[in-house]
């Protein structure tokens, strides 16, 4: 038997009685499936917060792992959700110092610069990047169109992280002028070296842990997808602009995330921001 501090076992029960009993009550246990967590925990988190969907995620877990212990049921369901689907700490995103951006894109290789210029104006994840051919590329509407993804450890194409990752996104004229500029190897927009998907592990360690160790800089791939948010909110963009560009599920994740730069309420020059990104680039 677990022996847990008062002050969890009424936390807990609170989660329980909460948010469990309401959804699974009268539920037998083996019918529930994976789709019902992960329903449950997206209302969580649009009403409350990752860290509680977090907690009550492992109590589930706890419970229905107890159950398949006492062979009530098979299998856990809890353990069958995919570790990106469950939630996340939430961390305290920082408005982007441009000029840290800046001397960035100038340390990087110019191709690599592209590709992180790119990032930085697109809000387009690693994967997302490294999936991205020249067919998802219309000049012409001047959108981007995310269709497909090759995370990191990954060699083959897979399905986006979510129903809303399948978007358009607009092209700024700094990425029209730089993918117009790029020859073409195939039909990957950002091959590797041998010519096929980019590979994360080489271009981290390769590329971007030696142009990024210096303290000035500091910066994670990832960060250029929030350098995107904070440069649209910069700009005056609406919230649910942001959102239907990053891909996210709903504006409410998107401002819960990025509460911090909006209250902070700074503004940038778009124009001057986007020239100042493509002579950084472009040298």
């Amino acid at each position: 038997m677990r022996v847990v501090r008062p002050t969890t076992l009424r936390r807990d029960r609170g989660l329980i009685d909460t948010y469990l009993l309401p959804v699974f009550d009268g539920t037998l246990l083996s019918a529930i499936a994976v789709e019902d967590i992960q329903a449950l925990l997206a209302r969580v988190v649009r009403g409350q917060s990752s860290s509680t969907a977090r907690r009550l995620l492992a109590v589930l877990g706890k419970i229905l792992g107890d159950a398949v212990k006492s062979d009530y049921i098979r299998e856990n369901p809890v353990e069958r959700i995919d570790p990106r689907d469950k939630p996340r700490t939430r961390k305290n995103i920082q408005a982007i110092d441009v000029d840290k951006l800046l001397n960035l894109l100038r340390a990087l290789p110019q191709e690599w610069a592209v590709l992180s210029m790119v990032a930085v104006l697109t809000g387009l994840r690693w994967g997302e990047l490294a999936g991205l051919e020249w067919s998802d590329v219309d000049f012409v509407a001047g959108q981007i169109y995310v269709r497909r993804a090759i995370p990191a450890g990954a060699r083959e194409p897979q399905d986006l992280k979510s129903v809303a990752s399948n978007r358009s996104v607009d092209m700024v004229w700094p990425v029209r002028q730089v993918l117009l500029d790029l020859v073409r190897h195939g039909p990957l927009t950002f091959p590797g070296p041998n010519g096929g998907p980019l590979n994360h592990r080489w271009f981290h360690r390769r590329i971007w842990v030696p142009m990024t160790s210096s303290p000035e800089r500091g910066l994670r791939f990832h960060d250029l997808r929030h350098s995107f948010a904070s440069l649209l909110l910069a700009w005056g963009e609406p919230i649910l602009y942001v959102s239907e560009q990053l891909g996210h599920a709903s504006a409410a994740f998107t401002l819960a995330t990025y509460a911090r730069l909006i209250r902070q309420g700074r503004r940038l020059d778009k124009e001057e921001t986007l020239q100042k990104l493509l002579a950084a680039t472009m040298r």
